[in-house]
């Protein structure tokens, strides 16, 4: 295949506005690199061009300087390696649209964006030719000084919620399993024809968004020092749930087993923990003393009722968590509560509840259908790059929905106040119909809970 005649561009690149040498000022020059064997594969969404490195000559006093890794960056281009020399550079544009479309369709592999770009490159009769690893590098050290310009230049939220401000009025807490990872995935098979892992590189994103699995491991033993394990489910009314237990079973095909997180009533995540094994209450009582740092007023999990009884087995066995279930009260998101005998749906129900309002407690599950779509291609990366991209998804969605949280609020509030005659005049008809007044009503909520509580005891 024939790809054309080469000539000498270089790479485009903003010039100098002073001369090294002279300190002339307005006279550089944008010229091709002198040595010609300094070519610079440069990869854009219109695919890879072969150029010239660049050179700075200064119409003053003819000096030639050579640019550096620092004029590519300025000038948009991300160099592949941080070395002096340059012969890949990436197209930050390039890097942009990755970064958007692996989240907006996280369907998509990164080895598939790369093979469209090859073919963009082909059509055009140029060298199709992208290397993978390199893109992979570059990619990740974008992104993470992307991050630390949005965190520690320009100040924004991570896994906090600006409208919550300094006491969110809950945090839910809920588990994703199709966010697993294969045992298999992140190894090589050796001589032996035996699979070992490869080299894990290092996180980028830290614990800053899922917390350390080392952490999460050491707290769980700590609590298994006192409190026993069992792997029996916990029933309510006539249903079992699964997640209702001490420990749980390990999975011998999956390493990481999903991923638990919770989340405030807007749905900005506030952390997150990897499972290794089914969902337990061990993990759950992890991110309930997360989000308890928050100041959250309420924890909303699926199972409270059976989660208080260990969380207070818990807090006896543990004084310092006593604190913790003194000033934080459960409650039952509104669906799931549908599964819970009625004396929970009466104790726990979020409308019932003081300062909570119109807490549903499902706020989970709108992230749960973006993030379930990661599932997909995170059950094939080693360790380090499946925590790398639920992080960087995790952060988007908190930016996105910050983003648009003005518009958000404003339609909430809108669509609350049109609904307060209407729920005027609903309350008025049950009061009319049962004969009562409103005055009526705190007696009556508290000889619903009295009667609930008593036929839990029986």
């Amino acid at each position: 295949m024939s790809f054309g005649t080469k000539i000498d561009i270089c790479v485009p690149c903003f010039v100098p506005t002073q001369c090294a040498k002279c300190s002339g000022k307005g006279n550089m020059k944008l010229i091709p690199n002198p040595d010609p064997n300094l070519q610079i594969a440069v990869v854009m969404h219109q695919g890879r061009f072969d150029l010239r490195a660049e050179s700075f000559l200064c119409m003053d006093c003819r000096e030639i300087t050579d640019a550096d890794k620092n004029d590519y960056i300025f000038s948009g281009f991300w160099p592949a390696r941080a070395t002096t020399s340059i012969s890949y550079l990436f197209c930050e544009e390039l890097f942009a649209m990755w970064y958007h479309l692996r989240h907006k369709s996280p369907l998509n592999s990164e080895k598939m964006f790369i093979n469209t770009i090859e073919e963009i490159s082909k059509e055009s009769g140029r060298s199709p030719i992208v290397n993978d690893p390199l893109f992979s590098r570059a990619f990740k050290e974008w992104e993470l000084c992307r991050l630390n310009i949005k965190v520690k230049i320009k100040n924004m939220s991570t896994v906090s919620c600006p409208p919550c401000g300094k006491s969110p009025v809950m945090g839910s807490s809920d588990g994703n399993v199709k966010l697993k990872r294969h045992a298999s995935a992140g190894k090589v098979l050796n001589p032996q024809n035996e699979r070992e892992s490869i080299q894990e590189e290092a996180l980028r994103f830290g614990d800053l968004v899922i917390k350390s699995d080392k952490d999460v491991a050491n707290f769980r033993n700590r609590i298994y020092t006192k409190i026993k394990k069992t792997k029996k489910k916990e029933m309510c009314g006539g249903s079992a749930f699964k997640a209702v237990k001490v420990d749980s079973c390990k999975r011998t095909k999956s390493d990481e087993t999903g991923l638990l997180l919770s989340v405030c009533r807007h749905g900005i995540e506030l952390g997150a923990i990897n499972m290794h094994e089914g969902e337990s209450m061990t993990y759950t009582l992890f991110l309930q003393k997360l989000v308890f740092g928050f100041n959250c007023k309420f924890f909303c999990s699926d199972f409270i009722c059976r989660y208080e009884k260990f969380v207070r087995k818990v807090a006896i066995a543990f004084p310092e968590y006593q604190q913790m279930t003194r000033k934080m009260k459960g409650i039952l998101p509104r669906m799931h509560a549908k599964a819970h005998h009625w004396p929970c749906q009466i104790l726990y129900n979020p409308h019932w509840q003081k300062v909570a309002g119109l807490t549903v407690g499902e706020e989970h599950e709108q992230v749960f259908s973006k993030l379930s779509l990661y599932g997909y291609v995170t059950k094939h990366m080693s360790k380090a790059n499946r925590m790398d991209l639920l992080s960087a998804a995790i952060l988007y969605w908190n930016w996105g929905k910050i983003e648009r949280m003005p518009s958000i609020l404003s339609k909430r509030l809108k669509r609350a106040s049109k609904c307060v005659a209407v729920y005027n005049d609903n309350l008025a008809s049950l009061l009319n119909s049962n004969q009562c007044n409103i005055e009526d009503l705190p007696e009556i909520l508290i000889e619903l809970k009295t009667k609930a509580l008593a036929n839990l005891g029986s």
